[in-house]
């Protein structure tokens, strides 16, 4: 375990936060300084750890919590090349290629527009500069939270805090989409493919279209991994045959059959034609 105690290194007037009435005392702290993400850094020795309130990114030694170079904020150790300045911001995070990416806020208070920041951060010159950024598709500003996630194909998708939105980006900074909830905030938004059986069978009705023929009704709420549905007749459970099989049409299937008995059972069916789950049609 390493401890990092930070105003051994970042003085208390380093901070971008003003003082509120009642703030400073033991039971009222200022919070100065804000840390809101620790990340291993790409050599595995050390950690990034995004500060909001002085609108830096502190490299520290993983073992002893050394102080090895700040980016950003008043006392930044790099310059900052055109746009490259952030401030109030979130999830900063080391990428494969060596670039840092984070959420810059920008507010609150609003110092512009918010946008995912992708920086390419010169070690050895101590520069940074702007590789890519996402900005919001709107005049959008998000006072707290957010988040900047890096996909396997190489777009990144944006959540947007405090705003009820979340977006895709190309790598290089083009909108795919953009997205919103009913309300409310979200610390972070992350997009990942999504598996799952319901705990619940499927569901399954039937109608009369025409003079013996019976139409089927399939859904399984939730269920991601139903390719088709097999149904099956007969007057009793013990002499169900399969009466049709058909692939699966979004959320919810229909199919024409000619039963050959009063009971009807369909069977949710995976890629390799195997039953993952089972219902008796009303």
């Amino acid at each position: 375990m390493v401890e990092w105690r930070t105003l051994d290194d970042v003085p208390v007037d380093q901070t971008e936060s003003k003082l509120k009435d009642g703030e400073g005392t033991e039971e009222e702290p200022f919070d100065y300084i804000h840390l809101n993400s620790v990340s291993v850094d790409d050599d595995g020795k050390s950690l990034l750890v995004s500060a909001r309130n002085t609108h830096a990114i502190y490299q520290l030694d993983r073992k002893d919590a050394d102080l090895q170079w700040v980016l950003g904020g008043s006392a930044s150790d790099f310059e900052m090349g055109e746009g490259a300045a952030f401030a109030w911001q979130h999830d900063a995070q080391r990428r494969d290629d060596g670039k840092i990416t984070l959420f810059d806020n920008h507010a609150a208070p609003r110092l512009g527009d918010s946008r995912g920041l992708r920086l390419d951060v010169d070690e050895e010159a101590k520069r940074a500069t702007v590789d890519t950024e996402y900005p919001a598709p709107d005049d959008r500003s998000s006072g707290s939270q957010g988040n900047f996630q890096e996909l396997d194909n190489g777009n990144v998708f944006i959540g947007w805090g405090s705003e009820p939105y979340f977006s895709e980006f190309t790598n290089d900074g083009k909108l795919l989409y953009d997205a919103t909830f009913t309300g409310g905030s979200n610390y972070r938004a992350y997009r990942f493919d999504w598996q799952a059986t319901p705990s619940a069978p499927p569901t399954a009705t039937k109608s009369e279209p025409g003079e013996g023929i019976t139409r089927v009704h399939m859904s399984w709420n939730g269920a991601t991994e139903v390719a088709a549905w097999r149904i099956l007749s007969g007057d009793s459970e013990e002499q169900l045959t399969e009466t049709a099989v058909v692939d699966r049409e979004g959320f919810e299937t229909a199919a024409d059959v000619t039963p050959t008995g009063s009971r009807i059972v369909v069977e949710a069916l995976d890629e390799n034609k195997e039953a993952i789950g089972s219902t008796t049609v009303e």
